[in-house]
């Protein structure tokens, strides 16, 4: 639990899903308005069974966080998610955070629909979800990130 508080706070996750000012209810809805290509909303993350991430496997989080595929096998917008870090991220890593979130206050607050026009959603998809392998660091806390 201990460190899926650590990735939690190194990964700012609070920072897009946190509402009210309370980074502890992660129930989303934060725009972003992003040009010409549209606002995207953060998504609810909490552990609730169907407004959030409650009933997904480990399996369909990691393939969320590292490769930004819905449990569905709907791709995320690459530019807003996963972000590069995300996807670099240790499988262990990921899992302890998914863990970590469930200890969090749930939310019954629906995710919003993103509104994205069509030159947008092309855009965005033009980045790639597959990232390189990171060069190895003799410190061992420039390898942990």
């Amino acid at each position: 639990m201990a460190n899926g508080e650590l990735v939690f706070n190194a990964a700012g996750c609070g920072s897009c899903h946190a509402i009210d000012g309370d980074d502890r209810i992660l129930a989303g809805g934060m725009d972003f308005l992003i040009g010409r290509v549209g606002t995207l909303y953060a998504p609810n993350i909490t552990a609730h069974p169907t407004a959030g991430i409650g009933n997904w496997s480990r399996a369909d989080f990691l393939n969320a966080v590292l490769r930004g595929v819905s449990p569905e096998g709907e791709t995320y917008l690459g530019a807003a998610f996963p972000l590069p870090a995300y996807a670099r991220m240790n499988p262990e890593d990921a899992v302890d955070l998914q863990a970590y979130l469930t200890t969090l206050p749930q939310s019954d607050a629906p995710s919003r629909d993103h509104a994205v026009n069509f030159l947008g959603d092309a855009y965005l998809s033009l980045f790639s979800r597959d990232q390189p392998g990171l060069m190895g660091h003799a410190d061992p806390q420039l390898e942990r990130g």
